[in-house]
């Protein structure tokens, strides 16, 4: 069994969660409003809770399956949950366009 068999827990800012929902709607086709065009969805496993969180960032990569993620928050002094959340468990999913790996 996978820590990704837990139930999924959108996030409770609701412009994150609308976010990944259109991501999934339409596989990133769509811009985002908030990260833009070149999207990816990343999901951990909340380190306190244990269900599935999803988080919409930039897209980086390298073109070989190979990505990078930035947890800055913006440039704000703290790391996002989702730092934490890979910390704690070592595993997360990215999703690109419809294809779901885990690293």
């Amino acid at each position: 069994m996978s820590l990704f068999d837990a139930p999924y827990e959108p996030s409770p800012w609701q412009p994150i969660a609308d976010e990944v929902a259109l991501y999934e709607r339409t596989n990133g086709t769509e811009p985002s409003a908030i990260v833009g065009d070149s999207w990816i969805v990343l999901w951990t496993v909340g380190a306190k809770s244990g269900n599935v969180r999803k988080t919409p960032l930039v897209r980086i990569a390298d073109g070989e399956g190979r990505y990078a993620v930035i947890g800055s928050m913006g440039g704000a002094p703290t790391h996002p949950q989702w730092v934490h959340n890979i910390r704690s468990s070592g595993v997360a999913k990215l999703q690109d366009g419809a294809e779901l790996k885990e690293y």
